[in-house]
């Protein structure tokens, strides 16, 4: 899956939280969000995510807009910094969640978490209550 941002802007009220962002992530590819406390990071995921109102610009995945479709209808996963854990969810459950919800079979979930904990070095994990 590839997405290209283009040309991004948010704003709450006079507030500019997101300027002008652009990028363009290739399938297979891996990035990072860094910056400062207040940099904007938070908003372009949610703005991506279809959680934040966008200004100007554009949010494409695959070639196809995604910039005014309806949150629960864009292919994408955002995992908050905080509070957004199940606590009554294994380590396991909270990764596997959004694929239930894509209703990707089970056997298939299962190698996306696997590959996931692995990348995240957390492999052996999967039954760990997450507190």
């Amino acid at each position: 899956m590839s997405a290209e941002i283009d040309g991004l802007t948010v704003r709450f009220g006079e507030t500019v939280a997101v300027d002008d962002a652009s990028l363009y992530i290739t399938t297979g590819e891996r990035f990072a969000v860094m910056g400062p406390s207040g940099s904007g990071k938070s908003s372009l995921l949610r703005a991506v995510a279809g959680l934040e109102h966008v200004d100007s610009g554009t949010i494409a995945i695959d070639g196809v807009d995604m910039t005014t479709r309806a949150t629960h209808l864009r292919p994408i996963g955002l995992m908050f910094q905080e509070y957004a854990l199940f606590p009554h969810l294994s380590v396991e459950g909270n990764i596997a969640y959004g694929l239930k919800m894509q209703n990707m079979p089970k056997a298939e979930a299962g190698r996306v978490v696997a590959r996931m904990l692995g990348i995240a070095g957390l492999s052996g994990f999967e039954n760990r209550d997450i507190s």
